[in-house]
């Protein structure tokens, strides 16, 4: 398959790309602050996405100058065709979820998203996927009704 390092600058030049994207949307944001707060609502995004961009240049500087990063220079990347399969499968399950957003609103995204990312990554025990929905319910909760965010 491909080694660690080149899986990684493609993915680290595939992130800035969006993190750029996605800060470019973010700083046309329109809408007032939320709550009492005094700072505008694309402070938090363009923030966050820095502290991204920030870390991926120094993972990308450490990959372009030592040719590895924790060791894993002389790894491959799936090595057979089972873990390709699974890493695929779950990329193209938050692709899927991403429109199921933008088609049927965060609510429905959310109900499938947790669940299949989970499965597509190989969670089979019930216990687990019990904590993931669990957890992906109360984080709706405490955005809903703790910090007053409306979703569609």
């Amino acid at each position: 398959m491909i080694s660690q390092r080149l899986a990684n600058l493609v993915f680290a030049a595939f992130l800035m790309i969006g993190a750029m994207t996605m800060g470019w949307i973010a700083a046309g944001f329109e809408t007032p602050a939320l709550g009492d707060a005094t700072l505008p609502t694309y402070f938090f995004p363009l923030v966050l996405l820095g502290f991204i961009i920030f870390c991926v240049i120094i993972y990308t500087l450490e990959y372009l100058i030592a040719g590895q990063s924790g060791g894993d220079g002389a790894e491959l990347v799936y090595t057979d065709g089972a873990y390709a399969k699974r890493g695929l499968l779950t990329l193209a399950t938050a692709c899927v979820s991403y429109v199921i957003w933008v088609v049927f609103g965060f609510i429905a995204a959310g109900l499938f998203a947790a669940p299949a990312i989970a499965l597509a990554m190989g969670v089979r025990r019930l216990s687990h996927l019990m904590v993931i929905l669990t957890s992906a319910g109360i984080i709706f909760l405490v955005f809903t009704y703790g910090l007053g965010t409306q979703f569609k």
